[in-house]
């Protein structure tokens, strides 16, 4: 049987470390525009929440920036290294994403895989059929590659049976 891959880890982006570097810029936006070129009666307020902001901010990508990254580099390098395991089957069990809930979760061959689009805290697969994933029912025939995780399954890469 032949399949075409149609996800890999490694087309991910560093979206995730990119949105907390531009709150940065933002809040620095802020600081120095109060700091500068304002004139409003209330310049010392907006100078503190700018300081404020930047300072939030700067901690926060402190803290976050860094494991992102290791978590990045660590799963693109297993990938890479072929330290993965792999499952062929048909998909079993789909749920798929519901109203108020952002996760859509399979089986494949007694393995099973939840992802969500909002979930950016691990580097992998992460899009439901309703935004336009690949996965979309029970019987489709997949190879996926994966790593356990934090006691979770991570897709890496999905592969599809051509029909």
């Amino acid at each position: 049987m032949n399949y075409t891959i149609v996800y890999e880890v490694t087309d991910e982006s560093l979206l995730m470390i990119w949105l907390p570097a531009l709150s940065v810029i933002v809040a620095l936006g802020i600081l120095l525009f109060n700091l500068f070129l304002s004139n409003s009666p209330k310049k010392n307020s907006g100078i503190a929440i700018g300081f404020f902001a930047t300072c939030f901010t700067l901690f926060f990508c402190y803290m976050i920036i860094p494991d992102q990254l290791a978590d990045y580099n660590e799963t693109n390098e297993r990938y890479e290294n072929g330290n993965y395991e792999t499952v062929e089957g048909e998909i079993e069990a789909f749920i798929p994403m519901r109203m108020h809930e952002n996760d859509e979760s399979i089986m494949v061959e007694n393995v099973s895989f939840e992802y969500s689009d909002s979930d950016e805290s691990f580097c992998g697969f992460n899009t439901t059929k309703a935004n336009g994933g690949p996965i979309y029912g029970n019987g489709q025939k997949v190879r996926l590659g994966y790593i356990n995780k934090h006691e979770r399954n991570i897709i890496l890469r999905i592969e599809v049976a051509d029909e």
